[in-house]
């Protein structure tokens, strides 16, 4: 943790131009992108600032060694950190420093992969909880079973960011659903990515349909989604003259936007690992196991350990729940295939155009892309393996 830390004398001390001192106490005062700043205060009252990488420490091709470099106002630049010394060395005076066994307990914890929180998948929902960890003085690591981010659902769904009309009332979908409505345009700025605020449109075909419509329209009311209203055949063909002529009516979100889910997920992981968040690739969880009041996850890399462990594994995240949890669950993956169709008839729709929903999910829709594409989908069909990601083409 960030903050001072006694040392016991006898155990560490500093050389500086061949005299010995030893260290009274270390300071983790700042960590930024990775590294790690340390203060170190010896008996004669002078004291050392050092910037460590951590993301080397341990690292299968660099062995234990890490290279380290000062902050450029003290001059200070690191010629390498061993698993149990630390040598630095002035640039301009030539003043050596070293840190003697043992390392800081801190350093012990970099060692063995002890953070304060892990967060297992690195899809959009874990990058967006690393990137919240990386604001806080925290150690945190996302582990990732394949070999990036975004390879699984986060990489191939319809990419809208959703009004939240269709959750249930009450529900965390719907909260956060409309939460992240609000939220989303001003984080994909900060992201510098691209966000469109389209709008959504839901068709209803039929008279007899316009209940269900009509439904929506009070789910949406008391989910709290703004500007949401039915628009009768005459306006809905206004706003797309390309809609079918057989469309009598629509629910119309103005506060429905779209996304390229891509972008978001690497952004998202990119700004956690520039505050010092680490990534593990190709670290399928094995096991998880209470071990002394930590959470011990055995993986195809090695254990890592925390207090607080983060369940974002997407479709295998019962897997993850069901090997520590008394209250098992079950998740059937579905699958299903878009078209993406050609920049040329990009301009057909402006907004995204759903059906009315059913058990099955929202249906086949059709929405414009961040891109200038147009996207047609998705089927629904329920398969037994997670991985069946193969199409009909």
């Amino acid at each position: 943790p960030i903050g001072r830390h006694p040392v016991d004398r006898k155990r560490m001390a500093v050389t500086e131009k061949n005299s010995r001192h030893a260290v009274t106490h270390w300071e983790v005062i700042e960590r930024y992108a990775g590294f790690t700043h340390i203060r170190c205060k010896l008996e004669t009252g002078r004291t050392h600032q050092i910037r460590v990488h951590m993301a080397h420490i341990g690292h299968p091709l660099l062995g234990d060694m890490v290279y380290g470099a000062g902050k450029p106002e003290k001059g200070l630049e690191g010629q390498c950190l061993h698993a149990r010394t630390l040598k630095f060395i002035h640039p301009r005076t030539g003043e050596h420093m070293e840190l003697t066994s043992p390392l800081p307990e801190y350093f012990t914890a970099v060692l063995a992969r002890q953070y304060d929180v892990l967060v297992v998948g690195a899809g959009v929902v874990g990058c967006a909880t690393a990137m919240e960890l990386g604001k806080y003085s925290l150690r945190a690591a996302v582990i990732e079973a394949s070999e990036d981010v975004c390879t699984g659902t986060s990489k191939a769904n319809s990419a809208i960011v959703h009004a939240g009309f269709d959750a249930r009332p009450g529900s965390l979908m719907a909260r956060f659903n409309v939460e992240g409505s609000h939220a989303m345009p001003k984080l994909c700025e900060r992201l510098q990515i691209p966000f469109r605020r389209c709008g959504a449109l839901v068709l209803c075909f039929n008279e007899a349909d316009r209940p269900g419509l009509e439904e929506l329209l009070l789910r949406g009311v008391k989910n709290g989604v703004h500007g949401l209203r039915i628009v009768e055949r005459e306006e809905l063909h206004e706003l797309e003259p390309n809609v079918s002529s057989e469309a009598v009516a629509a629910l119309y979100a103005p506060t429905s936007g779209i996304v390229c889910p891509f972008e978001l997920t690497c952004a998202m992981a990119e700004n956690a690992v520039r505050n010092g968040v680490e990534f593990f690739f190709d670290t399928r969880v094995e096991s998880i196991a209470r071990e002394g009041g930590l959470w011990k996850l055995e993986t195809a890399k090695g254990s890592f350990e925390a207090p607080v462990v983060i369940n974002a594994a997407g479709l295998h995240s019962a897997e993850l729940n069901n090997m520590v949890s008394d209250k098992k669950i079950t998740i059937t993956p579905r699958k299903g295939e878009y078209m993406l169709l050609d920049k040329k008839v990009g301009g057909m729709l402006s907004r995204t155009v759903f059906q009315l929903p059913t058990k099955m999910g929202k249906g086949v829709l059709v929405t414009p892309t961040v891109h200038g594409n147009l996207l047609m989908g998705p089927t629904a069909v329920d398969v037994e393996d997670p991985e069946a990601t193969n199409t009909t083409a």
